[in-house]
């Protein structure tokens, strides 16, 4: 144990190594690659809107992606699915999902666009015009080894209308929303998970203030990013996991070694580290500024 943590304490003082010495150590979980499927339009969108259906997907895969949840991939870009939007071609479910799986797609996003509502909200003629857009859609994730659904949200136009001063600019913003609803999803979704290494100070109060935990960029975590601690005891031998405190990412060392600082529960932190116990991370959901 001690010769653990001088190797830890001595890569977190040489930055520049650990990169090179952090290869064999323990890491968080590592990302998973998301595929955006071509989205389904239903009855309520007319042909003439289709350029608008492209653009919403544009944003939704970019809220995927800026996530950082995840590694991102855009199914026009795997070779069999790239004339599907024109030619229909893989529209057999157990063929599409075989040619992801061989992609080494873990999980496939679906959408269905069941439609796009435009109207006028001026409230006079005397006032500038004003409209009102949104879209109606499901968005589904699957993963194609089993072709099961493991996630789903359903968001309809009238509970998230926004508005512009003519149509298309109500409809442009109503599809840039889905990149911040996408985001969110993608985080509320796919949590990263790691483990909290070594105190690396603490106050006269006897509570952790700052500590290294073994997740980075390549684990979605960032400058920021804010995870949940864990402990786990037995109970009537059950395993019972109990929340003890909360860190913030201060600074990322590695792509999977980062320094946390601790907001709530140092004083338990530091009993529990000092005792040996084995205290767990776990990313937090989306909040609701993020």
């Amino acid at each position: 144990m001690k010769i653990k943590n001088l190797l830890l304490l001595f890569l977190f003082l040489m930055p520049t190594v650990v990169s090179a010495q952090q290869s064999d150590a323990i890491q968080g979980s590592s990302k998973a690659t998301v595929a955006v499927d071509y989205f389904n339009t239903g009855y309520g969108v007319d042909r003439r809107d289709y350029q608008w259906i492209d653009i919403f997907r544009a944003n939704a895969i970019k809220g995927v992606n800026e996530s950082g949840r995840v590694n991102t991939v855009d199914v026009a870009n795997i070779t069999e699915f790239r004339n599907e939007a024109d030619a229909g071609a893989m529209r057999d479910l157990r063929n599409r999902y075989a040619v992801l799986v061989k992609n080494n797609v873990d999980y496939l996003v679906e959408c269905d666009v069941n439609a796009l509502t435009v109207r006028d909200v001026s409230r006079s003629r005397k006032d500038p015009p004003r409209w009102a857009a949104g879209f109606t859609y499901t968005v589904r994730i699957v993963t194609p080894k089993d072709g099961k659904v493991i996630a789903t949200i359903t968001k309809l136009a009238k509970d998230h209308e926004i508005t512009g001063d003519v149509p298309e600019k109500a409809i442009q913003n109503a599809a840039e929303l889905v990149e911040s609803t996408m985001n969110r999803y993608i985080k509320d979704n796919f949590r990263t998970e790691g483990q909290l290494l070594q105190i690396l100070s603490s106050n006269d109060k006897g509570e952790a203030k700052l500590v290294a935990v073994n997740v980075g960029p390549a684990n979605g975590a960032y400058k920021g990013s804010k995870f949940q601690v864990y402990e786990t005891v037995v109970i009537a031998g059950r395993k019972v996991t109990n929340k003890i405190g909360e860190i913030k990412i201060k600074e990322v060392k590695d792509d999977n070694f980062s320094i946390g600082e601790v907001k709530k529960g140092g004083k338990d932190i530091l009993d529990r580290m000092n005792k040996g116990q084995v205290l767990m991370i776990l990313s937090n959901q989306s909040g609701f500024w993020d």
